[in-house]
């Protein structure tokens, strides 16, 4: 199952940061005043946002412990996964996520979207982008 982000202009598709930039992962805004604005653009409207904040924590105090440099902005070195298969099979063998969430979690979050979700969209056979975002927004919008 192709992930829909792909195939919206300005949907990131690096890991990557940089300032004014909506195709970034993370985008990073400093206002006249000085304010600082830091947008997660990963996450989908559909998401649980206490895990992707839980998430978005543990990656950044991991960078902080272990004194890793910042990453140049625009940086194409970390490709996100296209698939929600491939997605999965990362976050399986991501140690540091599964010890900060709960490594139990992180084992039914991914067992259930390969059983509901992927099987899903896989009995629908060959299906066409429109056809394909059609059946999707019945999934998510029922099932939400």
């Amino acid at each position: 199952m192709l992930l829909r982000r792909l195939g919206s202009e300005g949907a990131p598709r690096h890991a990557n940061w940089a300032l004014e930039n909506r195709a970034t992962a993370f985008r990073v805004r400093i206002e006249p005043a000085g304010n600082v604005y830091i947008e997660n653009r990963l996450p989908s409207s559909a998401c649980n946002p206490h895990l992707v904040l839980a998430s978005t924590l543990a990656a950044g105090m991991d960078g902080v412990r272990r004194k890793l440099p910042l990453p140049q902005p625009l940086d194409e070195s970390i490709k996100l996964p296209e698939t929600l298969e491939k997605a999965l099979e990362e976050l399986e063998a991501d140690t540091l996520l599964k010890e900060a969430i709960s490594p139990k979690l992180v084992e039914l979050f991914i067992d259930n979207k390969r059983e509901f979700e992927i099987q899903e969209f896989q009995t629908l056979g060959e299906l066409s982008d429109e056809e394909m975002l059609l059946k999707e927004k019945e999934y998510y919008y029922d099932h939400c």
